[in-house]
């Protein structure tokens, strides 16, 4: 289980407010090392499937659990660089008045954790392609209607390309 917690503020006997952080379990703040072993075990299974693409068709079920278990580790890590993320002044904030051994660090890069996501959205960009490109062939190949659709299909497989290249404009950076 994964400790959460959240910034709180307490008024002494000065008129100074002091800071801290509070375990909370809507907290928008994690330790570090929570995160980090969070992202070695999604590193670890991504390539552990990675390793299992060449087994045989029998390894399909165990294949599946393994996409699923990394589907999950990837959300659960987009999660927590987004709280990361957002609160990210709030940490800074808190590093000025923390004591060395309670500061905080900064939200760490993610590029594998990124990669996959963008990977996934880009295979949900490819399906819509499909499913428009089907309904496309139903249609009078060079009508106006078949042409607006291929356009769309043609968009849509240029965007997926972009998302596994991590060239598109409105690339999830911070998870």
């Amino acid at each position: 289980m994964i400790k959460r917690y959240d910034h709180g503020v307490a008024h002494g006997d000065s008129q100074i407010p002091e800071s801290f952080m509070c375990v909370s379990d809507k907290g928008a703040y994690v330790a570090y090392e929570d995160y980090a072993a969070l992202q070695q075990k999604l590193d670890a299974m991504a390539d552990k499937l990675a390793r299992s693409e060449g087994y045989s068709v029998g390894v399909d079920a165990e294949r599946m659990e393994y996409i699923k278990k990394c589907n999950a580790m990837a959300a659960e890590s987009a999660a927590l660089k987004s709280f990361a993320t957002k609160y990210s002044k709030a940490v800074i904030h808190w590093n000025i008045w923390a004591d060395k051994e309670d500061k905080l660090r900064e939200c760490p890069e993610t590029p594998a954790t990124d990669a996959y996501l963008n990977s996934v959205r880009a295979e949900g960009v490819e399906m819509v392609a499909e499913a428009i490109g089907n309904s496309a062939s139903k249609l009078k190949a060079g009508s106006k209607d078949w042409k607006s659709l291929k356009s769309i299909v043609f968009t849509l497989v240029n965007f997926a390309a972009q998302l596994r290249s991590d060239t598109h404009d409105t690339a999830d950076k911070a998870g």
